[in-house]
């Protein structure tokens, strides 16, 4: 994990992976979303920056790899985390 980055107060990443006018989605199989499609993301681990839990998110969800160089942030949203997602 990168100390240089900013620590945050998030609680979940969704990470839009585009490649031209392409959008990245997965299809989720299991609950609570089994069925939907929806972006990458997931919860911030603590310490983690969003930037930092989106590459691990991408890395785990997908399999890519990707770097801090070739990776932005271009908008966030702070909102509490949904109540499905508070459970383990």
């Amino acid at each position: 994990m990168r100390s240089d980055l900013p620590r945050s107060n998030f609680s979940y990443t969704l990470c839009f992976l585009t490649r031209g006018d392409h959008i990245l989605m997965l299809h989720r199989r299991r609950p609570p979303n089994q069925g939907l499609w929806n972006r990458v993301g997931g919860r911030i681990e603590a310490g983690e920056s969003p930037l930092t839990a989106c590459l691990r998110e991408v890395r785990e969800e997908t399999g890519y790899h990707f770097w801090y160089s070739n990776a932005q942030i271009t908008h966030h949203v702070v909102e509490p985390l949904p109540a499905w997602a508070q459970t383990v």
